[in-house]
């Protein structure tokens, strides 16, 4: 989906440019990591000093034959041998758990929500060819897909679970927040988190300006056929709780 070029933005262009995910969570990605190597390089001066920290390596061993103990003796796991491969692991990680989870997950009720976009299971076999059922199936598909969706229960209860996991928390803490004050007195942390933040706020409004110029004879996945923009990736919260569609929290939280 991406070939590495110098010259690009990030250092990559994307095969697809009307790629919303793409676009929005390279932005996204990029900030998190400088995020990252601003506070990382703040304790560790040199290489030397991530090999010899006991606590960083015995997190790293866990996460590898504990956390993902099917793939503990994989050979593609980077060695915690550098700043810089420690740099990449927690912005890998802090990726996954906020931005990723994020685009995945707070927009399913936009289209699960319509149960024949997504219906939870299928009351019916795909009919053998050469079947009266196939035969029915193919001269009038749609209504034999509306036979196989389920029942209002089941739809009901499935509608009810998306909606839930689609919602923002009115506690939720979102990329870039630290409602507790105390969470560090280390001046030059808090300055780096304030660079965190207003980047954060630039890449919000690189999706707004994008937003805006979607459907105008370009960009036309960012709105598609219904309009609707694509908002998952933009950082805060100040849509508010709810079914907001925007927002990256610091965390998976359920």
């Amino acid at each position: 989906m991406a070939v590495k070029e110098p010259s690009a933005k990030h250092g990559l262009r994307l095969t697809i440019e009307d790629y919303p995910y793409a676009v929005d969570g390279l932005d996204v990605w990029a900030a998190i990591r400088e995020w990252v190597e601003d506070y990382v390089k703040l304790y560790y001066m040199d290489d030397e000093e991530v090999v010899k920290d006991e606590e960083v390596q015995s997190w790293w061993l866990e996460v590898r034959t504990v956390g993902h103990g099917d793939h503990g003796n994989a050979t593609w796991w980077p060695t915690m041998n550098s700043v810089e491969n420690l740099v990449e692991v927690m912005s890998t990680i802090i990726w996954l758990t906020s931005a990723h989870h994020a685009a995945v997950n707070f927009g399913q009720y936009a289209y699960g929500g319509y149960m024949p976009n997504n219906p939870c299971m299928a009351r019916k076999l795909i009919p053998e060819e050469g079947t009266r059922e196939y035969d029915r199936m193919v001269s009038n598909p749609e209504k034999f897909y509306l036979e196989t969706l389920p029942g209002d229960r089941a739809t009901t209860f499935a509608m009810a679970v998306l909606e839930i996991l689609s919602q923002h928390l009115g506690d939720e803490e979102y990329l870039g927040e630290r409602n507790d004050s105390r969470w560090t007195s280390d001046k030059r942390a808090i300055a780096a988190l304030e660079s965190f933040r207003r980047r954060l706020m630039q890449v919000e409004a690189s999706i707004g300006a994008r937003n805006s110029e979607a459907g105008k004879g370009k960009l036309y996945h960012r709105v598609g056929s219904v309009g609707l923009p694509y908002t998952l990736l933009a950082p805060s919260g100040s849509a508010g709780p709810g079914l907001t569609f925007r927002g990256v929290p610091n965390s998976i939280s359920m």
